[in-house]
């Protein structure tokens, strides 16, 4: 199997006006295998029309009742296959995330799991649908004050669904201390 490169560079966020130095940065390389890579691209691009389909939507304006839209998310989980493990539940969302901010919120373990579960749900399509419907509701419910908190120039609140994510990685942080 063929192997190409990762690398990542991680800056320590300071403002604008302290200077930066190269102790500021992280950087790392990760072998990754080629095919791993090959084959997510492939997936996505086989259901690009599907993804595609829903730029139109955005979390706080999606109808409860748009059976459409549910039918959707529910057939692309299922045939979005992104990873070869069984898992498939954080690789889609944060995959979804960055295909469509506006839409999707990235879930993870650490903090979304623990914020909604006592522990690993077994059916991660239910899982992700049953959150989604919770920050679709509090998305509907509070867009005003949600509105207030995006700001498309900063890395972390760029749009109702990450301001969302933002809420709750402080709020389980708080709470574990």
């Amino acid at each position: 199997m063929s192997r190409w490169t990762l690398t990542f560079s991680i800056r320590r966020l300071r403002p604008a006006r302290e200077r930066r130095s190269r102790a500021d940065s992280i950087g790392f390389t990760l072998p990754v295998p080629c095919a791993a890579f090959t084959d997510f691209k492939k997936a996505i691009i086989k259901q690009a029309d599907i993804v595609q389909s829903l730029t139109k939507y955005k979390l706080e304006k999606v109808k409860a009742t748009d059976d459409t839209f549910t039918a959707t998310i529910d057939s692309l989980f299922d045939d979005l296959r992104l990873t070869q493990t069984k898992s498939s539940l954080v690789t889609f969302s944060k995959a979804m995330h960055f295909i469509q901010p506006d839409l999707f919120r990235p879930v993870d373990r650490w903090y979304t799991l623990r914020f909604f579960y006592e522990s690993t749900p077994v059916n991660e399509k239910t899982y992700f649908l049953q959150v989604f419907e919770q920050f679709r509701q509090f998305a509907h419910e509070h867009h005003e004050t949600l509105m207030a908190q995006v700001d498309k120039a900063s890395c972390w609140n760029r749009n109702i669904p990450k301001v969302i994510d933002n809420i709750i990685i402080a709020y389980v942080s708080e709470k574990m201390k």
